[in-house]
């Protein structure tokens, strides 16, 4: 039986972009279980202990929630990048299962970026966002669509279209985005970091 997470930043109390990570997890439990019953993670949640710092609220489930946990947020060190090449590799939903990305994590602070059937994709955590010196510009074939870069898209601050493996030198610097990595925080890189 597939398990699936969604990872929600928890913040001031508040649980950030819920509707997203609802919308996907719903989503998710229909395409892969058939459930049509809708479940709420702001409904369900109920926040007793006042966190100070930024929180991770992970939660697995399949076609019904199987567990939640609370974990303090700490963003990973990153020192570089390499390209993987990999025109087979698919994660369509998020799967607590990532052994997927496994083989290719090397080393601790290098970090990947995935390369399928010419295009840029995302990294083993993140989506991407490249930034052209006009704009940000998202790969429109990520593996996964996930629920930051729903967000700025929909704000239109950022674009999606499709970026080959030859036009990321093109870039000055990109970003890292997911649940705890948008615009108000960047992760942000020069392109150099890139190992090409």
């Amino acid at each position: 039986m597939y398990l699936l997470i969604e990872t929600v930043r928890l913040e001031n109390n508040q649980l950030k972009n819920v509707e997203f990570h609802n919308e996907r997890m719903n989503r998710s439990r229909f395409e892969l279980f058939g459930t049509k019953e809708k479940i709420d993670i702001g409904q369900i949640l109920f926040i007793k202990h006042k966190y100070q710092e930024i929180q991770r609220v992970r939660i697995t489930y399949n076609e019904k929630i199987q567990n939640i946990e609370i974990i303090p947020y700490k963003r990973r060190y990153i020192k570089s990048f390499k390209i993987v090449v990999d025109d087979t590799i698919n994660y369509n939903y998020k799967y607590a299962d990532r052994s997927v990305f496994a083989k290719y994590l090397t080393e601790i602070d290098v970090e990947i970026i995935i390369i399928k059937n010419g295009f840029v994709t995302d990294t083993s955590f993140s989506n991407l966002v490249f930034h052209d010196k006009q704009q940000w510009i998202t790969p429109a074939l990520p593996l996964l669509k996930g629920t930051m870069r729903e967000f700025l898209i929909k704000n239109g601050l950022i674009i999606e279209r499709d970026i080959t493996f030859n036009e990321i030198r093109n870039f000055d610097k990109f970003r890292l985005i997911n649940a705890f990595n948008g615009f108000e925080n960047p992760f942000e890189f020069d392109i150099s970091a890139i190992e090409i």
